[in-house]
């Protein structure tokens, strides 16, 4: 009889010891007795496993690890949780709202002023997607190389040229009914480095393949169909640019803005002089071009406005093709300026991932040839994106965006892969 009191004791020991152990233990993962007390004595509004009569952090976004007080982890005791500090690690300090002290502001190129209150703030993943976008300059000193890789498909009822397809915004000579399929893959390399904290160098290194499927009709009455297909790659036409952070967070202009000036040359095959092969008694190009044939310059501003957990952002911009005379049967060429302009949102999803959806125009005005307008030259692009970047550390991102085409001239598809790394 002794003994079986003695074993109960022990046993009640025991399960006291085991009960005081999970006290101390399972609440930093919403532990059982938790979601014991949830379930018998309260609510529980975010799901933590800590009910809200005991929840001293209300609101904790699903996925994180809480403690015994329902609040997300704070490893290095600033005050800012995990999943909103942008500079982990920090000790001490002037702390603003995203965990940073004005020393981590300064080394990352933005001002103390900057970032101050959780509206303002930018997460991992859109940074590196502003990047892209030319809406964030990089650091003093700081390298980005961002490999990547565009593809598009276009189908439309047009247009063999005077036996030459249209390239871009040059189009010249009568244009006659045909469908055309235009593949385009377009392999590019972005360099950006950041000269000073507001002003930044780019270059554009492109390479392209392109493939053009034409069907027209053939034979004397015109009823019967034939198809021409032709292809090729090269280098395409080069860019560099010149970024310059102006102004942001003033009284009477809020977005920070960024101009630019962007400069294009002429590295890839001219549409002009192609080779052409007699088909049906017609040239028709032999060959395709990789660039425009002209020398081009743009100007702009790209403007973004972060509103916690998303970034607006938007631009405008104009650009010039410049006159040439190409000589022969084509004489001076004039092709038409453009008027680029989109707008867009990056929504951020946590720090790692964030979604985009943006909307791009850039209408181009006629070609002048000899002085004279080209009829029908003028052209309406008007572009619909969806996009996720992926933040994969604090120096590499991934990020993928589909276009949709919403105008005729636009391509009916695009998707677009790049991957930028930081230095």
């Amino acid at each position: 009889m002794h003994q079986t009191a003695q074993r109960h004791r022990n046993h009640l020991t025991c399960t006291i010891l085991v009960l005081f152990t999970l006290a101390f233990t399972l609440p930093q993962t919403a532990s059982a007795a938790d979601l014991l007390a949830f379930s018998l004595f309260g609510s529980d509004a975010d799901r933590d496993g800590i009910s809200d009569s005991r929840d001293l952090c209300p609101g904790t976004p699903s996925g994180l690890t809480v403690d015994r007080d329902g609040c997300p982890r704070d490893s290095d005791g600033d005050g800012i949780f995990d999943h909103l500090d942008r500079c982990p690690g920090t000790i001490g300090g002037n702390i603003d709202p995203a965990g940073c002290t004005p020393a981590q502001l300064a080394a990352r190129g933005r001002g103390e002023d900057e970032g101050k209150g959780s509206d303002e703030q930018m997460t991992r993943s859109q940074e590196a997607l502003l990047i892209s976008e030319g809406g964030v300059l990089l650091p003093q000193g700081k390298i980005v190389i961002e490999p990547g890789v565009q593809y598009s498909y276009t189908s439309r009822t047009r247009i063999a040229i005077s036996g030459f397809t249209i390239f871009q915004s040059v189009v010249l000579g009568e244009i006659a009914s045909e469908d055309v399929e235009r593949n385009l893959v377009t392999g590019f390399l972005n360099l950006r480095y950041g000269l000073t904290n507001r002003i930044q160098l780019e270059t554009k290194i492109p390479y392209l393949y392109r493939r053009d499927e034409i069907t027209y009709t053939a034979g004397p009455s015109g009823d019967n169909k034939a198809q021409h297909r032709v292809d090729g790659n090269g280098l395409g036409d080069i860019e560099a640019s010149i970024l310059w952070h102006a102004f942001g967070n003033l009284d009477w202009w809020k977005p920070q803005t960024v101009f630019y000036l962007r400069g294009k040359s002429r590295t890839g095959k001219d549409p002009y002089g192609l080779k052409t092969i007699e088909i049906e008694g017609e040239d028709r190009a032999n060959e395709v071009p990789t660039g425009n044939g002209h020398y081009g310059l743009a100007i702009g501003a790209n403007c973004i406005l972060p509103s916690d957990p998303a970034v607006l952002y938007f631009n405008l911009g104009y650009y010039i093709n410049f006159e040439r005379n190409v000589g022969g049967v084509y004489g001076k060429i004039d092709p038409g300026d453009s008027i680029e302009l989109g707008i867009g949102m990056a929504y951020a999803l946590n720090d790692k991932l964030t979604t985009s959806l943006s909307f791009q125009e850039r209408y181009t005005f006629e070609t002048e040839q000899n002085g004279q307008d080209v009829i029908d030259s003028d052209a309406n692009v008007g572009t619909a994106y969806l996009g996720a970047t992926y933040a994969a550390g604090d120096n590499v991102a991934l990020s993928l965006s589909l276009g949709i085409g919403v105008t005729d001239d636009a391509p009916d598809f695009s998707i677009d892969i790049r991957l930028p790394i930081t230095f």
